[in-house]
């Protein structure tokens, strides 16, 4: 079984193809938006791989993406998403960090250095 799950577009009105392919232990993923098209990163692999029903253009694909989520269980997809989750969250920490500092240098300018 290679299923292809029918990822909501950010209208919600249409949906881009994210087709699986599990061979070898190993799992693929392909999708259909112009991102995946370039084997970029995309939110509908994303989603779906994290096992977010919600993403799901069509809801009789649940049984589909429960199986994806067993693969993604025995792959090292969990690894890599709890590492992108730790540097975003590192990123906001920073980015609020960055925001203080130029309301510093707002307020130094206004002051006198």
């Amino acid at each position: 079984m290679q299923p292809t799950l029918n990822a909501k577009s950010s209208s919600g009105d249409s949906y881009y193809e994210v087709k699986f392919h599990h061979e070898d232990g190993k799992l693929k993923v392909f999708c259909s938006c112009a991102a995946g098209e370039k084997g970029r990163f995309c939110k509908h692999k994303w989603q779906l791989l994290s096992g977010n029903s919600d993403m799901l253009h069509n809801p009789e694909q649940l049984e589909d993406l429960q199986k994806v989520v067993t693969w993604v269980k025995d792959s090292d997809f969990k690894r890599l998403y709890d590492k992108v989750n730790e540097l975003e969250l590192e990123l906001e920490v920073i980015k609020k960090q960055i925001k203080a500092e130029k309301k510093n240098v707002e307020r130094r300018m206004r002051e006198g250095f």
